[in-house]
């Protein structure tokens, strides 16, 4: 839902770009980016009654629906934090909005009371707010960059994804973002079509930015199931991943702690996302 100014948004991911070189993640002379990188937005929000995921799904789940069938972004979902739960904890629910591109992200929003109103008609966006607002904190926004997909498919939601935030030991950026990308990926990938792991993604910081955030980056294992999520990956994996190396110079070479901090955890439960519906509202 709207809860932060887009456009002013996308401009500042494009100043970073500019300005911060530790903020193209690929910045190493031995990578080269090939296209721009979908931008991946994590709204965190604390409800306050049982209103909030009512709203998400009659209100909302229909309108995204509509946005990603008419091009205006690539995915929309809400999870549920499973792990840490209970009253205490600073939010229960995550929104990701998946753009692919800054350039759709900053026009995201431009016009959407129109657009909404063809999906709901008769909405009242005043009584609209209100009962947002009545329903849930906005704790926080954050904006990734998402650099890697084992399965690079966009569409069903993972019913289980394991949050990892990390953050990247000092002048160890861009070789953590290498062992990730040429160590890890294979391997994942190879999960991913064994049927280990419904997916795996890599993202990397781009709003808001600092050294007062304690972690840059994002690693997501997507499942199918808390069953699959137990499952151990076996050895040969990795193997197949890499078959110009031994198990043993593998593992050897795989040394996450002095490149990266696990900062936290979290595991997340799909409870709403978007899909295709059955009769597409007409752009006017």
């Amino acid at each position: 839902m709207k809860t932060l100014h887009f456009k002013a948004l996308g401009f500042c991911l494009f100043l970073l770009g500019l300005i911060f070189p530790n903020f193209s993640p690929l910045n190493a002379q031995d990578e080269k980016i090939e296209k721009e990188d979908p931008i991946v937005v994590f709204s965190y929000m604390k409800s306050k009654n049982g209103d909030y995921e009512k709203m998400e799904k009659e209100i909302w789940k229909p309108y995204m629906n509509q946005e990603i069938k008419n091009g205006r972004m690539l995915f929309w979902a809400v999870y549920d934090v499973a792990f840490p739960g209970g009253k205490n904890t600073e939010y229960d629910f995550v929104t990701i909005n998946v753009y692919a591109s800054i350039e759709q992200l900053e026009n995201s929003w431009i016009g959407y009371e129109k657009r909404i109103k063809k999906v709901h008609p008769g909405l009242d966006l005043t009584k609209l707010e209100k009962r947002t607002e009545d329903s849930r904190d906005l704790v926080w926004n954050e904006a990734f960059r998402l650099l890697a997909s084992a399965d690079s498919k966009i569409g069903e939601a993972a019913k289980v994804i394991v949050a990892n935030r990390m953050q990247s030991k000092p002048d160890k950026y861009n070789e953590y973002i290498r062992m990730e990308l040429k160590t890890f990926a294979p391997a994942h990938k190879i999960s991913v079509k064994q049927g280990y792991r419904k997916n795996w993604h890599f993202l990397s910081r781009a709003m808001p930015y600092g050294s007062e955030y304690d972690y840059d980056f994002l690693t997501f294992d997507s499942y199918d199931s808390m069953s699959q999520m137990g499952k151990a990956t076996p050895a040969n994996v990795w193997q197949d991943a890499h078959p110009d190396k031994d198990i043993e110079a593998i593992w050897a070479e795989l040394n996450p702690e002095k490149l990266r901090i696990l900062m936290r955890g979290e595991v997340w439960i799909n409870i709403i996302y978007a899909n295709d519906i059955d009769k597409k509202v007409a752009e006017k």
